[in-house]
């Protein structure tokens, strides 16, 4: 089995991780083509080590983990988590880590950074409609 690591590294060529994927099952493959895209994402990014675990993590520890860090950062520092939180897939997520947010009694500046983004509206013609813009 191939580390990520090794590839951005140099170490390991990408027809090797490829080949290593298509070995495995359908939903393994699923998987492992998901991780591998997410590890992309996160290559450049401090502290990449501790975004992977977190990201995996159940939504309570999560936000307990990132409050946790929030509180002992420096402004730079906090600054550094804002931008690199609103990167990462699987962070921010909806419904439990939520809650526990609220739960933790987290300070306003990062329930700001984590609250969940706010719903877009869509604009299109309805197919019933007169011809104006309906908003759904």
């Amino acid at each position: 089995m191939f580390k990520t690591n090794e590839y951005f590294d140099g170490k390991v060529e990408k027809w090797k991780i490829d080949q290593f994927i298509e070995a495995e099952s359908p939903n393994e493959q699923k998987r492992l083509k998901n991780r591998f895209e997410v590890s992309k994402k996160l290559k450049d990014i401090p502290d990449r080590r501790w975004w992977l675990t977190i990201r995996g993590m159940s939504p309570e520890l999560r936000a307990s983990e990132i409050w946790s860090r929030w509180q002992q950062a420096t402004p730079e520092k906090k600054q550094q988590l804002k931008e690199v939180m609103n990167k990462i897939p699987g962070i921010k997520t909806k419904g439990r880590f939520y809650n526990a947010i609220n739960e933790l009694g987290i300070d306003d500046e990062l329930k700001e950074i984590l609250k969940p983004p706010a719903k877009k509206s869509t604009k299109r013609k309805g197919f019933f409609s007169s011809g104006k813009d309906s908003t759904y």
